[in-house]
Parts: structure tokens; sequence; C-alpha cells
């Protein structure tokens, strides 16, 4: 499979080069880059039951790719990005001596694939609309380098939360279109209209509805509100919401996967992967009270912003009863370094769901109750304390130290030490079901892990 990937992706390499002698130069421009990435777990606790331990791991990958922009017209612009994955970073399984999971996996992606529209005094003369159809990254917080953006980065019923090393830096990926209207200069205000398939878990294919607004008053405050309606549009409502396939009827231990029995009336509430989000964030620039002594800081330096996100605003009885569960928050500072470096940023988050931060009933199960790492039949049942019995609270906290330094237009270096929600998918075989629970790298707060990267771009 891999090898017919990579012969595709040839092809298309070869399909871009001959569009490059073909075409007018001045309406196409493209780019090369790659990047060598080294890193180690430091601590990473062990879970109980089947697991791979990561502790004292190396990671490494090595990935490179094409960037193609060309102009089709004065407002519309088609990109391409595809990249090629090596990974020499999967564990493999120690205590049973099996080393050959660990082979070298090099695996084709895309990265960008979309018309771009974009249009300058659309109704006044400081005004822009532009509009991505396609396959293409977005953000939104622009100052998190590693924690946040939690809209695209979780999952409402159970509340799940995805990071990484520059994950939040290249961006989610996302497929359908995008609109985005901006006004003003001292005073700028920007809109976000998107609507996207689903396609990282399980079940693919629902479509959300994000809006996002934010403001921007003179560079020194930045505010920003957003709502997103996850699986507005379901595809397979038997997956998006179990329980509406006859499959389960008369099943005690799978009603309890699925939903919460009222032990009243004895109708069982059926628990959903739909769900609302809303997020709130702000940043705060100090180097607007400095006036022209603020030319010694660099542009990142002193700026302070933080983001708190509802995953999930409705309440189910049973596992999702306390909305303070399900609300992350972090803060980010970056500290002065006059320039000697790009960024130096410190980001923390406190998310203090009772659960692990675990995706494996989702996947095993077609289930939205969380993980609690019991036996099958040792679920909860209507008797039991949903919370107190089962609540963890030694992952609560993560934090994550961040630094890039960008030589010229050709080289980036970067570093990050984090305890943050690298997910261990990432770096080991698939299934999971054969390997590892789907849980962090380093899901306790004590974890936590170091990754060095060179990026090159030419």
């Amino acid at each position: 499979m891999n090898r017919m990937m990579l012969q595709s992706f040839a092809v298309c390499l070869i399909i871009i080069s001959s569009a490059i002698g073909a075409q007018d130069s001045s309406r196409l421009k493209f780019g090369f880059w790659s990047r060598m990435t080294l890193g180690q777990v430091v601590s990473s606790t062990v879970e109980p039951g089947y697991d791979i331990p990561f502790d004292k791991e190396w990671l490494e990958t090595i990935d490179g790719g094409i960037k193609v922009n060309y102009k089709l017209s004065p407002s519309l612009t088609g990109r391409l990005n595809l990249g090629v994955v090596v990974n020499l970073a999967t564990v493999a399984n120690r205590d049973k001596k099996e080393y050959e999971s660990s082979a070298k996996k090099t695996v084709p992606a895309l990265l960008d694939a979309c018309l771009e529209y974009q249009k300058r005094g659309l109704l006044l003369d400081n005004d822009m609309l532009n509009v991505e159809l396609g396959y293409f990254p977005f953000k939104y917080n622009q100052q998190s380098t590693n924690l946040g953006e939690y809209l695209f980065r979780s999952g409402t019923y159970p509340g799940w939360l995805i990071s990484g090393f520059e994950h939040s830096i290249d961006k989610p990926k996302l497929a359908g279109v995008h609109a985005s209207y901006a006004m003003g200069s001292k005073v700028r205000w920007q809109q976000d209209l998107i609507m996207n398939t689903e396609l990282e878990v399980f079940p693919y294919r629902d479509i959300h509805l994000t809006y996002i607004t934010n403001s921007s008053f003179s560079s020194i405050l930045n505010l920003g509100f957003g709502v997103q309606f996850a699986r507005l549009i379901t595809l397979d409502n038997r997956k998006t919401t179990p329980g509406t396939d006859p499959t389960y009827k008369n099943k005690p231990i799978e009603t309890n996967r699925i939903g919460y029995i009222d032990s009243a009336t004895g109708d069982t509430i059926k628990y959903t992967f739909r769900g609302t989000k809303i997020m709130g964030r702000l940043m705060f620039d100090v180097k607007g009270f400095f006036g022209s002594g603020k030319k010694i800081f660099g542009s990142e330096d002193l700026k302070i912003y933080g983001e708190m996100a509802l995953i999930g605003v409705k309440n189910y009885p049973g596992w999702y009863e306390r909305p303070e569960e399900r609300m992350p928050i972090m803060a980010g500072f970056n500290f002065p370094t006059f320039k000697i470096l790009d960024v130096l940023s410190i980001e923390v988050e406190y998310y203090g769901t009772p659960y692990a931060n675990n995706q494996e009933y989702i996947w095993k199960a077609c289930s939205p109750v969380p993980f609690i790492n019991l036996p099958a039949r040792a679920y909860p049942d209507r008797n039991r304390d949903w919370h107190d019995s089962l609540r963890i609270t030694d992952d609560d906290l993560r934090w994550s130290i961040y630094a890039s330094k960008k030589f010229g237009n050709h080289i980036r270096l970067s570093a990050q030490a984090a305890c943050d929600h690298t997910p261990k998918i990432w770096y080991t075989p698939f299934p999971a079901t054969q390997s590892t629970k789907y849980s962090d790298v380093v899901p306790k707060n004590d974890d936590w892990y170091f990754m060095m990267r060179m990026s090159i771009y030419f």
C-alpha cells in the first residue's frame, strides 16, 4: 500500500514539474520544505492492562514536501501542498521482543489542496473577503504554540483533547468550505464561517458548522469568540447516536455503553457524539505600552494569551452532569528575548475531567461514554456513584515550553519540552488493539518529553 501511494505521489510531482515548465512562471510559485525531528519521552506512566511503555523511548520523524501556488486570476489562487513522512518512531513491544513493528514507515501526506478567492474593497476601502474551498489548514488562536485550539482539536461526548509538538503551529486540516470577512484598520473585526466534514475521528463524514469572530484593538488587545455545532449533519445516525441500532436491544451491558437508565422511569437516555462547543480567547500585547521603546523587543515578545472552552454544552445524567468537567482552560506567555529568539513561550492548561483523555471506546465500541479502564462487565450500573468512585485527578494539568528561531529565509530551529496530549497512536502500529490504548504519550502530570526540530525551506 505504501509503495502504491509513493508511486502516486511521484506521478503528482512529475505532473507539477511539467506544469511549472508549461505555465507562465509569474503566475506560479513553488517551494520545497523538509523537517527532521528527534525527541525523547523522559517519563511516561504505563496504563494498567495491555499497553506499550513509552518511558525513555526516542522518537524520530523525517518529512518533506512541495508547495505549489498558481494564480488563476487576480482574485483566484489554487494551492497544493504534498508531503511524505518517514516515521522511525514506532515503539516495539519490548516485553515480547517483537521489534519488527519498529520498521521504518513511509507515508504520503496531503497538507493543502484548495481554491482560494480573495477580494479587497468589497464593501469598504479596508475590508477583505477570503473564501477557501477544498482541503485547507486553519488556525484561529494565532499565539498558541501547543495547547488550545479547542474547537478543532477536541471531542464533545466523550471529551478528548489532542495537542503535540508544533501540531498547533502546523494548523488542523479541514475539508469543506471556509469564508472569512474582515474590516477596519485600528479596530479590526473578522468573522469566519466554516463547514467541514469529519475526517479524523470516528464516526467519519459527519458535518460540523463553526462560527468564529474576533476583534483587534490597535494590535494591543485581541478578543475572540467561537461556537461549533459538532456533527450538526449526521450521515449515519446509528453511529453518531448509538442505541438507535436494533442490535442494542435487551442488552444491559451494551446499554451502559450508549446511555443512562433512569431509575425512576426505566427509560434509557441515549448519549451521542453530537454536541455544541463554545470558545472564548484573548491576547494582550504588553509592548503596546512601551511606545518607541518597543523596538528592542521581537514581534512576539511580551504577549499574554489564553483560551477557554466548553466542549459539550448539554448536560446528560450519569457521565456528563457537570459542565465544569468539560471546560479546558489554557494560558500562555511569550518571554522577552530581545530578538535573540522568534518565540519563547510557556503554556499551561487545566482540564478537570474526571476521566482519562482517551478515544478507546469511540473506536472499539462506537460508544460516547468515557474510557474508564475497567473490564466490560464492570461498567457502572444505574445505582453506582458515577463520579467519585472513578475520578482521575493526576492528569488535570498540562504544560509546554516552546522556543523557535528562523535563520534567514531557509532554516528554522525549534524545540519543546511538554506534558501535553500527544496521542500514542501517532507512534505505534495500527490497529491500537494490537499495540496500545488510545491514551497520551505522557498521560500523567509528572510525565514529560522533549523534542527538537530543524526545518528547511527552499
